[in-house]
């Protein structure tokens, strides 16, 4: 299995909070796990908030980035660029998806047309997110249901 993954599916691989042990196992179990290059930033921008939310530890901090790392190390980045940008503005106005969401979507659909022998399953706990890939034809994981 081939996986796109945006911030919402990242984070479980590092916190434990619903759904976080089924993103890890599918992860591990990936042929090949993707991502923007804007989940770089985000994962920093949410490993922050977690911070000043209390829900990491200046204690589990160090733990927490390291995973991170190790997990990014892995992964294939899409770089936007001019076109890739002009693309998820399209989707955004399309979906009525937030700007960073939209930058994801359109980075899955370009791995969509660079190998089109396989299949990417597009992982996001964000529910608008989850129908706008679905109706750009990508089988989403998890199933609506279960994203809150």
């Amino acid at each position: 299995m081939r996986l796109y993954v945006d911030t919402s599916a990242l984070v479980k691989l590092w916190i434990d909070e619903d759904g976080a042990e089924a993103v890890r196992i599918a992860f591990e179990d990936a042929v090949e796990v993707a991502s923007s290059l804007i989940a770089q930033a985000e994962q920093r921008a949410t490993l922050g908030r977690l911070l000043r939310e209390g829900r990491v530890s200046r204690q589990q901090l160090p733990i927490v980035e390291a995973q991170s790392a190790s997990h990014i190390e892995v992964m294939t980045f899409i770089s936007p660029d001019e076109q890739l940008v002009r693309d998820a503005g399209e989707l955004a106005f399309r979906y009525g998806l937030k700007t960073l969401d939209a930058i994801h979507l359109a980075s899955a659909v370009v791995l969509r047309l660079v190998e089109p022998e396989h299949e990417w399953v597009f992982l996001t706990f964000d529910l608008r997110l989850a129908r706008a890939a679905s109706a750009e034809g990508f089988r989403v994981w998890p199933s609506a249901p279960l994203i809150p």
